[in-house]
């Protein structure tokens, strides 16, 4: 198995996930939802890098420049 370093943390293993089949449905619910509030407060953390990205490709564009998604 290659190391958690090289692997995305996307990509990774929810340790609170482990067992995931044998919890009641309310549990499971709780766990979703306190992951889905991780996911927002990373994108929250993030917004300022984000903008100045968007702000940067706007600059590009409007000078005639592309992006490109690899």
């Amino acid at each position: 198995m290659p190391s958690h370093r090289l692997v995305p943390v996307t990509e990774r293993p929810c340790a609170a996930s482990r067992g995931l089949d044998a919890r009641p449905v309310a549990g499971i619910l709780r766990l979703m939802s306190r992951e889905d509030a991780r996911a927002v407060q990373a994108v929250r953390r993030a917004l300022p890098r984000v903008a100045g990205a968007v702000r940067l490709l706007v600059r590009v564009l409007g000078r005639g420049g592309r992006c490109l998604f690899a």
